[in-house]
């Protein structure tokens, strides 16, 4: 199994247009504290039913469109576009009709002193 960077370092050079978003992906991760990204996939028009988040969401499309339904707004995001779920918000996601490749990460708690 490739690692993280691997997986980068393979995508910048096959993808000019998510190549400074990956960059930019990566970068947002150590600076703000995500952990672990993740790959998801999900078939064309799947929906993932409506959950509560109790953790930061930060996410990067890597192909086809991915639609963000949340309590105040729906918004879709195309290749190459960053998308952030904020903490303990009711949301849903919806691939959409050639489905969705997405990177994401969740942000890491803070320990207790």
């Amino acid at each position: 199994m490739a690692s993280f960077k691997q997986m980068i370092e393979k995508m910048n050079t096959a993808n000019s247009i998510l190549g400074p978003r990956l960059r930019q992906f990566k970068q947002h991760l150590q600076e703000q504290g995500f952990v672990s990204p993740v790959l998801g996939e999900l078939e064309p028009m799947y929906s993932v039913p409506k959950s509560t988040n109790r953790q930061e969401i930060f996410g990067l499309v890597l192909e086809g469109d991915l639609v963000l339904k949340s309590e105040d707004a729906v918004n879709t995001y195309l290749t190459g576009e960053l998308f952030f779920i904020t903490k303990v918000s009711n949301f849903e996601i919806q691939a959409g009709p050639i489905g969705v490749k997405y990177l994401f990460a969740f942000k890491q708690a803070k320990a207790l002193a």
